[in-house]
């Protein structure tokens, strides 16, 4: 199962994308000694590997992507509309009302919104995350620097709102009652903002700076549910206890003893750590290896499903390059990066793990060649990665200036433009260990 799209609680029945089958609906009947779990898939929705998918809030338009074509169906999976989407669009978000359909990808510089009625493309924007207002009547999408508001009828920008130290575009989340709004606006900290006013009533802090992947009001938003699937997480905070606390300190933002309901400038925005931590895939008791394997088995099934996918076959290269080195296959790695490189141009991110994988490999020529076209494009922050193995590279070469000059240059950059995410800093740390046991 990719992931289930939509809950039905009142009714016991909840929906899941499956990479096989396409949408399955499942039944649950509770009885006082055990549960029974029953499901059907709906007709018309199998697709070759679903890499994302949304729901309108009442169920009835369900919207999946396989990476080349989305699909729009209705509660019993009848098919509605089918859209060819750009390549390495991975990512869909269907419009609360269910009449426009937002497409996008992580290695893909546009997003796109359709009609669902017609299937027209009506609007490109060079940016990423869309999703939209619960009155559909805004798409808001993100970069590192802000969230940005559109209007849907003319597409105009009505909002903006920093955000600061961001190294990624992150999602939002509105309560059910649509009167608040939690944002990324600090590496790992939530905002919960009020939507008439965006000021921020309180900050959610997460234990570890980790990105999260998606995160979401639960039930009848008193549960904020943050997924770090990196970090192998997922972080709670119960909005209901958060209240008492801003209670207790009079800052509640609509009871009757608040001093100051709307949280002035000269009172201090309180935080609340999440109040539960676990990782369901026990990634915290995992050893270093245990935890490389489980990764590296999850990108297997992900690839095995959608061999094409452009995220799926740098996600597995990556996986066996970056573990430890009984698991390491650096000769697979040059071959599934080859292969990508074959069908389409390769992106900063790409090329470097192909250039990983020839240096892996000792074909260092080529890891220089591709090195350096990264440092003309990759992004700051993660130039380390490249100019530690540049470095590397050179040192193999014996044109050890040169790989002098490019480890401190790597150290200068890694202090100046510092990562926000724990794993990749950890990853850059070992990385520039092995350079200096290389270089001394």
């Amino acid at each position: 199962i990719t992931s289930t799209v939509f809950t039905d609680w009142k009714n016991r029945r909840f929906i899941t994308v499956d990479n096989e089958v396409g949408l399955r609906n499942w039944s649950v009947n509770v009885s006082e000694s055990d549960w029974l779990v029953e499901a059907s898939t709906l007709p018309e929705s199998g697709l070759m590997a679903a890499t994302g998918s949304s729901v309108t809030p009442d169920g009835e338009r369900i919207a999946i992507i396989d990476g080349k074509i989305a699909r729009v169906l209705n509660s019993t999976g009848q098919l509605i509309r089918q859209i060819n989407v750009p390549s390495r669009h991975e990512s869909v978000c269907i419009s609360p009302d269910g009449k426009l359909l937002a497409t996008s990808g992580w290695h893909s510089p546009i997003t796109c919104i359709w009609n669902v009625g017609t299937g027209q493309m009506l609007k490109q924007f060079e940016f990423s995350n869309p999703s939209f207002s619960p009155d559909s009547k805004q798409l808001i999408t993100c970069t590192g620097k802000n969230y940005v508001f559109r209007g849907v009828h003319d597409w105009q920008v009505v909002r903006r709102v920093d955000r600061h130290d961001c190294a990624y575009p992150s999602g939002i989340a509105y309560s059910p009652d649509g009167k608040f709004v939690v944002m990324e606006l600090t590496w790992g900290v939530f905002h919960l903002l009020r939507t008439d006013t965006f000021q921020t009533v309180a900050l959610l802090d997460s234990p570890r700076k980790s990105r999260p992947t998606r995160f979401q009001f639960a039930g009848n938003g008193n549960t904020l549910i943050a997924f770090h699937h990196l970090a192998g997480e997922i972080h709670v905070w119960k909005i209901d206890e958060l209240r008492d606390g801003l209670a207790a300190m009079q800052l509640d933002w609509e009871r009757k003893n608040a001093r100051n309901p709307d949280l002035a400038q000269d009172h201090e925005v309180p935080t609340f750590p999440s109040r539960f931590e676990f990782a369901p895939s026990q990634a915290n008791s995992m050893s270093k290896l245990e935890l490389a394997r489980h990764r590296i088995e999850v990108a297997e099934r992900k690839f095995a499903a959608n061999p094409r996918s452009m995220t799926h076959t740098n996600d597995l290269a990556w996986g066996i390059l970056s573990c430890p080195g009984e698991l390491r296959d650096a000769e697979r790695a040059v071959a599934l990066m080859e292969s990508l490189q074959n069908q389409t141009k390769l992106d900063a991110n790409n090329r470097n793990t192909l250039a990983v994988a020839y240096y892996r490999v000792r074909r260092f020529e080529d890891a220089v060649a591709l090195l350096r076209m990264n440092v003309k494009e990759q992004e700051d922050s993660y130039l380390g990665f490249d100019l530690y193995f540049l470095a590397m590279c050179y040192w193999q070469l014996n044109q050890r200036d040169h790989a002098r000059e490019t480890l401190e240059w790597a150290d200068r950059m890694s202090q100046l433009k510092p990562m926000t995410d724990v794993e990749n800093m950890e990853t850059l740390d070992e990385l520039q260990v092995e350079a200096r046991e290389l270089m001394r």
